[in-house]
């Protein structure tokens, strides 16, 4: 007998349960078929994919925060997490009764019977993951392997075979069991093994010590401080990465400084408990930068471009700058680690303003979850510059405008395009900042990194 999206789904549940009740505490940290995700950052997006789920079905607000490395979305204990999730889905199953009725969703009007059926493929595809990952096996009901089969008869294939989706798919063996078949439908190697000695980073380091990170009164001093030297390092790598070599050095200078409980850990100290997504490396510096932008830290300011200083050129006279500044202004670094991150990306402004743009509106209201200073809000009232061409183009928004973005379009633009009225704005945000004020303006400014002056107006 067949089963249904429901069904399916119901199933899904307690086989991606089972997997996970069955990893262990240092099995989160090992690699795992997803390319490029640890078992930790596949719990975190089924997770999140089933949060969004429930949400739906009970009619409320959908969120599905996508990430490259979504282990920053599980807090505390993996299994603990995920109960809580899985028990929050079922109750939102038991009010099913109609599949067919309609519920609105991310790809807009849809029945509960499609809206299920993907996410219950997921969370089976998604158990073989783990269970590879955990060095284990897992063998599909044949009511799955056949809603499976049926589901993508239906779908085009280069729907499939997209990213986000399934890779080209693996040919299967001959003596290939159904759930073999259907993994390498889905582009994985049914004979993929987890290298034991391959642990991600810094997924391992954070995972050893996650305990730790949600209670910190269990762990010891140091355990704690290593987690949050890995922490500092690994953000150095990203705003290498992300082209700040100043915060590539200062982050790893005090990533050591913190291990051995030198005098940054006075810092960080008070606010130890924060989750690892709450970007506390990045606090600690935006207080940094504020003491030298306000005009109170000098001496760090002669160091910060964004101030007219110039970084030291060894890393020794780079740390001794930031012990300066640490001993100097101990509590008010202490303070700003209580300041939320606010990333301030002028570059996703043209991308939305060209989308509402082409949508061919003649009004739009506006409502922006996160909006902190209020720039996207106001996308009418500044210039966006497409680099669109002919006699009949003009940027998007206010074209007399003492600001105008230009960002760099790699594709031909419809120079005929305008943005439409805006009838009404709305922004949603826990803690937003008044661009206006002095205090609010440093503080926006304080986010961004010193060495990309060119990200300063």
């Amino acid at each position: 007998m067949s089963w249904n999206a429901l069904e399916m789904y119901t199933n899904g549940l307690e086989v991606f349960t089972s997997v996970v009740e069955s990893v262990g505490d240092d099995g989160w940290s090992r690699t795992s078929p997803c390319e490029g995700w640890s078992a930790l950052d596949v719990l975190g997006h089924v997770g999140a994919a089933t949060s969004m789920g429930a949400a739906i079905l009970r009619g409320g607000d959908m969120a599905f925060e996508r990430l490259d490395q979504p282990s920053g979305l599980v807090e505390g204990d993996p299994a603990t997490w995920w109960r809580g999730l899985a028990t929050e889905a079922r109750d939102a199953l038991s009010s099913v009764d109609d599949l067919d009725r309609e519920v609105d969703s991310p790809m807009g009007k849809r029945t509960v019977r499609d809206g299920l059926s993907f996410p219950a493929v997921d969370l089976f595809v998604h158990a073989w993951d783990l269970a590879a990952s955990a060095g284990q096996s897992v063998t599909f009901p044949d009511e799955a392997v056949e809603f499976i089969r049926a589901l993508f008869a239906q779908v085009p294939v280069e729907a499939s075979r997209r990213p986000g989706v399934f890779s080209a798919e693996v040919a299967a063996t001959n003596d290939a069991s159904p759930t073999e078949q259907v993994i390498a439908f889905t582009g994985r190697d049914p004979g993929w093994k987890a290298d034991a000695g391959q642990i991600r980073s810094p997924q391992a380091h954070r995972l050893r010590h996650i305990a730790s990170v949600a209670s910190p009164q269990s762990a010891s001093t140091q355990e704690v401080r290593e987690d949050w030297a890995e922490r500092f390092r690994t953000q150095s790598e990203q705003c290498g990465q992300l082209g700040s070599p100043l915060y590539m050095r200062l982050l790893r200078i005090i990533g050591d400084d913190v291990e051995t409980g030198g005098a940054t850990w006075d810092v960080i100290a008070p606010s130890r408990g924060l989750r690892y997504g709450q970007a506390g490396p990045l606090r600690l510096l935006a207080g940094a930068h504020l003491l030298a932008l306000s005009g109170e830290a000098t001496e760090w300011a002669s160091k910060l471009p964004s101030c007219g200083g110039r970084a030291p050129d060894s890393d020794v006279d780079l740390r001794g700058a930031w012990l300066s500044l640490v001993d100097t202004y101990l509590e008010e670094l202490q303070v700003g680690m209580n300041r939320e991150v606010q990333t301030n990306e002028v570059a996703r402004s043209g991308p939305l303003a060209m989308a509402l743009a082409s949508t061919g509106f003649d009004t739009a209201a506006l409502i922006e979850i996160g909006c902190s200073g209020g720039l996207n809000m106001r996308m009418d009232r500044y210039a966006t510059d497409l680099g669109g061409t002919g006699s009949d183009h003009v940027p998007l928004g206010d074209p007399d405008s003492i600001v105008t973005l230009s960002p760099e379009m790699r594709s031909p633009v419809q120079s005929s395009l305008r943005l439409p009225a805006i009838s009404s704005r709305t922004g949603i945000d826990p803690h937003p900042i008044d661009a206006s004020t002095d205090e609010g303006r440093w503080s926006l400014i304080s986010f961004l990194w010193p060495d990309q002056t060119e990200r300063i107006a």
